[in-house]
C-alpha cells in the first residue's frame, strides 16, 4: 500500500494528501468498519432514548429513584387502581 502512494508521488508524512488520494473502495474491511461505526452510534442513541423514556414514565407515575430501589419484586407501588383516582 505504501509503495502505491510513493509511485503517485505522495509523501507518507502528509495525511491530508493521503486521504485525498485514497479511494474509499481500497480501504480494507471498509463495509465492516462502516457497519461497526454506525452500529455503535445507533446503540448509543438508543440508550439515550431508553433513558429519556424511563425518566418520562418515572415522572408520570410519580416515582423517585428511592421508590424504584425499595419496591419489592412484583410490587407495583400504585395506590389506586381506578382511572378516576389516578387522574
Amino acid at each position: 500500500m505504501q509503495s502505491a502512494y510513493i509511485q503517485k508521488g505522495i509523501e507518507l508524512t502528509d495525511s491530508a494528501k493521503i486521504l485525498e488520494a485514497t479511494d474509499p473502495l481500497e480501504i480494507p474491511h471498509a463495509p465492516a468498519l462502516f457497519a461497526s461505526y454506525l452500529g455503535i452510534f445507533l446503540l448509543a442513541e438508543l440508550a439515550f432514548v431508553l433513558m429519556a423514556l424511563k425518566e418520562y414514565l418515572q415522572d408520570i407515575l410519580g416515582y423517585s429513584e428511592v421508590t424504584l430501589l425499595t419496591l419489592a419484586p412484583g410490587e407495583s407501588g400504585v395506590v389506586s387502581s381506578t382511572p378516576e383516582d389516578v387522574l
